[in-house]
């Protein structure tokens, strides 16, 4: 249980009664009481404003650097997680792997400490802008122009961190920022963050050695790739597959694989073949749906081998695709289902009683019923016409035929029944 001092906010993880500052009784401090820093100043250099996002490891704050005098975000550390060894350490190799890689599509990080009150802290650059998470649930999917320049911004990042020998894998759309630049209706450029699971290439700890620790979680189920799910030893091909999920759900608007389970979802990514993208994406062009499949593929040696080379293919399929109006910006009806299901009736008869239900989509995908039509003559051949004329006639001859034999058996049963001297 961490301990706060009322008087001089400083917190307390070793259990005193008094602040061995000012002699304070202390009181407990909830990890949840995240207007603890608002108005005050850390190190004497960065003034917190306001709270801006908050997570399971830490709280984001926007604050204003006094030294450089320019906004910027503050990431704090939950006080329940300052002795913590793992998760210290993670925190500290997000700032080793933003110092190692800079790139303007890769958040900036300019500070990291620790203050007298025991708050850990990473400071960057502040972001005006959505996550692309954010962006499917109110938007909808991506039209295939505006999905390409972000796959293009994507994967420049993930060559910069690769080239690095710094594997993501943690690649999701919680972690990509959609900033809104000036002028712009729509935001347009792409910021990856959270290296904080990253892992440089050749690290002799596979992923299932470190899932098997109670203290640290190895990605997001959803997005992991299937040599990641099964603890094999990963490079830049597995950020590639993440990725791959994620254009998957920018154009359909849902995930491949869905499930509460996370070990449930891992096996699906190791054997359950890819849900068709042409069931929500009807009109998606060939070329960029055997691009995205590529990407998809449970082999890293079928993969696309660099992130280059992803977005190389996707920008050449987008750009040799005949695209339809639809196809170019996004519509009304590529929304997810999800987030407005259309409800169906279903009509079902008991006796001389009709009985509506309605029934969502998603709960059962009902097909409209169809009825064969004749074709239409003007549009046949003198060939067709024939034939159709045919199978009318014959038809025709088959019903006389049995009529007729109706009405003999008639005549026989009248005949044999009745009486001749009557």
């Amino acid at each position: 249980m961490a301990l706060e001092c009322p008087v001089c906010l400083r917190i307390f993880h070793n259990n005193p009664s008094h602040c061995p500052y000012d002699g304070t009784p202390l009181e407990n401090y909830s990890v949840d009481d995240e207007q603890h820093y608002i108005g005050h100043t850390l190190d004497e250099k960065y003034c917190i404003e306001q709270k801006i996002g908050s997570g399971g490891t830490c709280v984001v704050f926007r604050a204003f650097d006094l030294v450089n005098e320019k906004p910027s975000a503050v990431k704090i550390l939950r006080s329940n997680l300052i002795d913590d060894i793992a998760a210290v350490k993670r925190f500290r190799k997000e700032v080793e792997a933003a110092k190692l890689i800079k790139h303007p599509n890769i958040v900036d990080i300019y500070d990291f400490g620790e203050t007298p009150m025991g708050a850990i802290y990473i400071v960057m650059e502040l972001l005006e802008g959505i996550t692309l998470k954010q962006f499917l649930q109110t938007q909808g999917p991506f039209g295939l122009t505006r999905m390409n320049s972000m796959v293009s911004q994507i994967c420049g990042a993930l060559e910069a961190a690769h080239s690095k020998g710094l594997i993501h894998r943690d690649l999701k759309p919680d972690n990509i920022m959609l900033i809104k630049l000036a002028n712009e209706e729509k935001p347009s450029l792409v910021k990856v963050l959270d290296f904080g699971i990253a892992k440089f290439h050749g690290d002799s700890r596979t992923t299932g050695e470190l899932m098997q620790r109670k203290d640290i979680v190895m990605g997001t189920p959803r997005y992991m790739s299937p040599e990641q799910c099964s603890g094999h030893p990963l490079d830049a091909r597995s950020d590639i597959y993440s990725l791959g999920l994620i254009v998957y759900e920018m154009l359909a608007g849902v995930p491949p694989f869905t499930d509460s389970s996370a070990q449930v979802l891992m096996s699906r990514h190791m054997k359950e073949p890819l849900p068709s993208i042409k069931k929500y994406r009807p009109g998606l062009p060939p070329l960029v749906e055997k691009v995205l499949l590529r990407a998809l593929e449970k082999s890293p040696l079928k993969r696309f081998q660099t992130a280059k080379e992803f977005a190389q293919e996707m920008d050449i399929a987008v750009n040799n695709s005949t695209l339809s109006p639809a196809e170019t910006s996004r519509t009304e009806e590529q929304r997810p289902t999800e987030s407005k299901p259309h409800l169906v009736p279903v009509v079902k008869q008991h006796g001389s009683v009709s009985i509506v239900k309605y029934k969502t989509e998603l709960d059962e995908k009902i097909e409209p019923k169809t009825f064969p039509s004749l074709p239409s003559i003007s549009k046949l051949s003198s060939e067709e016409i024939k034939d159709h004329f045919k199978k009318l006639w014959s038809y025709w001859f088959i019903g006389l035929a049995v009529a007729a034999l109706i009405i003999i058996a008639l005549l026989i049963v009248i005949l044999l029944f009745s009486d001749p001297h009557r």
